[in-house]
């Protein structure tokens, strides 16, 4: 699943860099691309491979429910980045203060996350639903057909 999700990380990712006023937005096709390939597997991981239930619905919550913890992911991973960036270069200062540490940036990334949930939530959610629903067939086709082959 995080196989799948990735690109779609990767391609909202490259949208928002597009399309946001400013510079430095270009981190968010690198992590949102990470985001969602780590909650995508770990969503289907919980949902479908730990209870060993490959159907519909656990695979299509398993999608929308890694888009939804992708936002907050993609959020912690660049903020925690900003923070050992400038540890490491003393670059990355923001309205002149140090970027918030990895403890703080757990609520400031559900803030965040809330926030771009908000705004693309609309396409990521059934995009990360229609994912898990398509692996879960095209899964459940290859175990038939792998079964009926002995």
């Amino acid at each position: 699943m995080g196989f799948l999700c990735a690109p779609v990380g990767a391609f909202v990712g490259l949208w928002v860099a597009l399309t946001a006023t400013g510079h430095g937005y270009g981190v968010f096709v690198g992590g949102a691309s990470i985001a969602a390939f780590l909650s995508g597997t770990f969503s289907w991981w919980l949902l479908v491979v730990r209870p060993n239930r490959l159907r519909f619905l656990p695979a299509v919550t398993a999608g929308a429910l890694a888009a939804v913890f992708g936002h907050f992911l993609c959020w912690y991973l660049l903020l925690v980045g900003a923070f050992f960036w400038h540890l490491a270069t003393g670059q990355g200062h923001s309205l002149g203060s140090a970027p918030v540490n990895p403890l703080q940036a757990v609520p400031a990334a559900g803030i965040y996350g809330a926030f771009s949930l908000f705004l693309l939530g609309w396409i990521t959610i059934p995009t990360g639903a229609l994912l898990g629903g398509v692996l879960a067939a095209v899964q459940r086709r290859n175990n038939d057909a792998s079964h009926s082959a002995l």
